[in-house]
């Protein structure tokens, strides 16, 4: 798959590490922050007049990322870029 992406994606730019090697570094982070966001908006919608149905956070995964990165390979510059690395999703019954 290298050589579907740019150089970019897999080799060291301006700070010194390419996107990948910076998703790599900070997957856990991602972990973290998912788990932190369900559990604020969990907190923050229970004294609401809400009904949830089901809630979901996931972190893009590494092969999901690459698939991304060759899909428009010269839209990302940095791993900032991408905005769709930790999601949250919340269902709610309406009535």
């Amino acid at each position: 798959m290298l050589g579907d992406l740019p150089k970019s994606y897999y080799f060291p730019m301006a700070k010194g590490i390419s996107i990948l090697e910076e998703y790599a570094g900070e997957s856990k982070d991602f972990d973290l922050l998912a788990a932190e966001v369900k559990r604020l908006l969990t907190t923050l919608l229970a004294d609401r007049p809400v009904q949830i149905h089901s809630t979901e956070t996931r972190v893009k995964s590494k092969e999901s990322l690459e698939r991304k990165l060759a899909r428009e390979p010269r839209k990302y510059q940095q791993l900032r870029d991408v905005t769709d690395v930790c999601e949250a999703r919340y269902l709610f019954i309406h009535r």
